[in-house]
């Protein structure tokens, strides 16, 4: 069994409130997870931020676990830190996502953040774009893979929940899930499952 020590991030994080305001008690009561058969299930729904919020407190857990994991991952992988990962995801995402994935990346953030895991705006960008960081740009900007070599037969276990997003405005995903992917404008799926 590997042991890890996490690296705290440099990136500044708001400290988690102490008491939910009445909005967003209201936010949360359109939103609830349940688990079924070994799977979380996330219910949200309203605007990108309200539905960010309900993902980011629902999945407060999840979300700290995933960054513990992505950090070590990270590390042992390319032997950067997570956070130089963060740095370059602000320098190519912001001006390439709609306001509506911004709206809601920044409204996952604050949830998570409110629920007791801090988690900035270019943590959770970051960790939404691992996938195309650590296996397209990265190879790109040093020369090779992760780990330097490729993995054959690997097969991506994410799947799509398809529905007219923006017109009803809720959605229910299977989760551990992926934040919106920032390669999807079309606002009418959303990425889970990794």
């Amino acid at each position: 069994m590997i042991k890890s020590k996490f690296v705290p991030s440099r990136h500044p994080l708001t400290p988690p409130a102490a008491s939910l305001s009445q909005h967003e008690q209201a936010t949360l009561a359109k939103a609830y997870r349940t688990a079924r058969n070994g799977w979380l299930y996330l219910h949200i729904e309203g605007a990108p931020e309200e539905r960010g919020f309900q993902h980011g407190y629902l999945m407060a857990a999840e979300i700290r676990e995933i960054l513990e994991m992505t950090r070590f991952v990270t590390k042992f992988s390319t032997g950067e830190e997570f956070d130089y990962f963060v740095d370059e995801a602000m320098k190519m995402y912001p001006n390439l996502l709609d306001d509506e994935i911004i709206a809601e990346i920044k409204g996952i953030a604050e949830g998570s953040t409110k629920a007791g895991v801090p988690l900035s705006f270019a943590q959770a960008l970051a960790w939404n774009a691992n996938i195309e960081m650590m296996w397209s740009w990265w190879p790109m900007v040093k020369g090779k893979p992760p780990g330097g070599r490729l993995l054959r037969h690997h097969h991506c276990s994410a799947f799509i929940v398809n529905l007219l997003q923006r017109e009803v405005g809720r959605a229910d995903t299977a989760a551990p899930r992926r934040i919106p992917s920032s390669g999807n404008s079309s606002g009418r799926s959303i990425e889970s499952l990794t």
